[in-house]
């Protein structure tokens, strides 16, 4: 089932978000431990590994639409940059990539995480997301702290209003990962 988003920047165009992956994708790269980061790598192996974002990260879809924020500010791009790395052709024969960027902005997330502590990845994943969409909002020119965002049936959804579309559909969870 495919799923129809705008770029991330406004354009007329549409992407097709599909919950399968675009071309066959060998398993990504595992990531090194920055100090107690095993928390932020399983975050983002998770993330890597959702077909929908997956492809859009692979594709540059994000940068390739020119993010208006400051280099560094953006997690979007931190985000994209990362997932981009770990899912390449060329790093699937490598044993595991450093995620510095993201690992640099943890401070873009919440000030409560410090490098080199432990922390929870579930909270990590939630301000992470919470971190995607506001600066989608920002490159949109549609970010307010003080009001909410609302949804109208008439006008198309911004592109952080589709993210949750990434992880979602039909109030069930996309993936199909399982343990072993």
């Amino acid at each position: 089932m495919l799923l129809v988003a705008r770029p991330f920047q406004a354009s007329t165009s549409a992407v097709q978000l599909s919950a399968t992956w675009q071309r066959s994708q060998a398993i990504g790269c595992g990531l090194a431990n920055l100090g107690n980061s095993c928390y932020m790598n399983s975050a983002l192996q998770c993330l890597a590994h959702l077909p929908p974002l997956g492809n859009l990260c692979l594709a540059r879809l994000h940068t390739s639409h020119g993010c208006r924020l400051p280099t560094g500010t953006c997690t979007c791009c931190l985000v994209e940059a990362q997932i981009a790395r770990m899912l390449a052709p060329s790093m699937a024969q490598r044993s595991a990539d450093t995620p510095y960027g993201i690992h640099r902005g943890l401070g873009l997330l919440s000030k409560g995480f410090v490098k080199g502590r432990q922390e929870d990845a579930h909270e990590l994943l939630r301000c992470l997301v919470d971190a995607m969409e506001r600066d989608l909002l920002k490159n949109e020119g549609r970010y307010d702290p003080h009001k909410p965002v609302k949804v109208s049936a008439t006008q198309p959804c911004a592109p952080a209003l589709q993210l949750g579309s990434m992880f979602f559909q039909a109030g069930r969870w996309m993936s199909d990962a399982q343990c072993c």
